[in-house]
């Protein structure tokens, strides 16, 4: 069985595609042959035969250290971090992820090994990968499914709490305004300090107002890393003045335009102190209690939780507490009050953040109860993915 191919100029080209053999005809203009050449390569592989996914080349790796090694030349622009490597080594074959490359006389490569494999003193080929790290070929309907980061948390910074906070992660994909995106990994720890400007601080001139709320954003620092900065700008424009970025997470200042402390947990914010928003002797549902100076608009959801006890007039009674984000619909919880006894509960939640970012609660279904007093308080949010 053969397949045959019209070239141009009048050549066709024939090739079985059992035995591999191929035959180049050259034909005048009725089809009749002129030239006959039997056993021609075909241009390309054979139909039913793969492509190596690794680019064979003749540079020969230097042995550093297990995960180390270098290569005479300027290499980094092919050797680049997050491209993946295949090794040839004593102990067979192993592959691992650049993590950094950087050019002096040599080109020193500093790999993550995959599982417990290593490089060792019979190195002796590096072969690259076929898709690069920086211009991937890998659609689009694949890199939407890839996460932005692995690993994420962060905390306040001891030095100076108010004003700094501290971003970790183990890796992280950015992506360019032109759909190009980038993989970073053993990223580490990163400080935003919203004091200063740039790298490390906010993207714009002016400080940031009271209760401002500004986005913080994973950025190339330059050197091949990441550093973090601080925006205004939403998550699909990225911060001023750079044209790669990963979005982390928003966050919120307080009333003096410092941040509020809390623990940051891959998409979930905790506050270490939870705030209080409404207290005292609420009315009847619905009572109306804003959470705009503690949670920022761009947040997917946001947590709390309430609180709420009452007395007995006497009898046996009863009294629902409502919180809820709608003030049509309510989340209750029924208190029960034997006779003469007072009586308390609490019970958490999490609600979607809307644009006027009220809460409503307050009682109802009243029954031989008096001195009713509810508490609602704000304990973090989560931000959208």
């Amino acid at each position: 069985m053969s397949t045959v191919l019209k070239l141009r100029g009048g050549t066709t080209a024939e090739h079985d595609v059992f035995t591999g053999s191929a035959r180049e005809v050259t034909v005048n203009t009725d089809d009749n042959s002129l030239r006959v050449h039997d056993g021609v390569t075909p241009g390309g592989n054979p139909v039913g035969s793969a492509t190596s996914q690794w680019l064979a080349n003749s540079l020969i790796p230097v042995f550093v250290n297990p995960t180390t090694f270098t290569l005479s030349g300027n290499r980094t622009a092919e050797f680049h971090a997050g491209r993946r490597v295949q090794f040839l080594t004593s102990a067979g074959t192993v592959y691992g992820t650049i993590v950094a490359s950087a050019y002096s006389t040599l080109t020193t490569i500093t790999m993550r090994m995959d599982g417990s494999s290593v490089l060792d003193a019979g190195l002796s080929r590096a072969f690259l990968g076929l898709l690069r790290a920086d211009n991937i070929a890998v659609p689009d309907t694949v890199l939407n499914v890839v996460p932005l980061m692995t690993g994420l948390s962060g905390t306040f910074n001891a030095g100076t709490p108010t004003t700094k906070f501290d971003v970790t992660s183990s890796r992280v994909t950015t992506i360019s305004n032109t759909g190009k995106t980038k993989t970073y990994v053993n990223v580490g720890t990163k400080t935003v300090d919203i004091t200063i400007q740039g790298l490390g601080g906010r993207d714009q001139a002016g400080a940031f107002a009271a209760f401002a709320e500004p986005n913080l954003f994973y950025v190339p620092d330059g050197t091949g890393g990441l550093s973090v900065v601080a925006s205004l700008n939403d998550f699909a424009t990225g911060p001023t003045g750079y044209t790669e970025f990963a979005p982390i997470m928003p966050h919120k200042l307080n009333g003096g335009a410092q941040f509020y402390q809390g623990i940051l947990s891959d998409d979930l914010f905790t506050l270490n102190t939870p705030q209080q928003i409404a207290t005292g002797s609420l009315g009847i549902f619905p009572q109306t209690f804003s959470y705009a100076n503690y949670i920022p608009l761009k947040a997917k959801s946001w947590l709390g939780f309430t609180a709420a006890g009452c007395n007995s007039n006497g009898s046996d009674g009863s009294i629902y507490q409502n919180v809820s984000h709608l003030n049509t619909v309510t989340l209750a919880s029924i208190l029960y009050l034997p006779a003469g006894k007072a009586n308390g509960h609490p019970f958490s939640f999490e609600f979607p953040v809307v644009s006027s970012r009220n809460v409503f609660a307050g009682y109802s279904n009243l029954t031989n109860a008096t001195g009713y007093i509810q508490t609602v308080y704000v304990t973090g949010w989560k931000t959208k993915r």
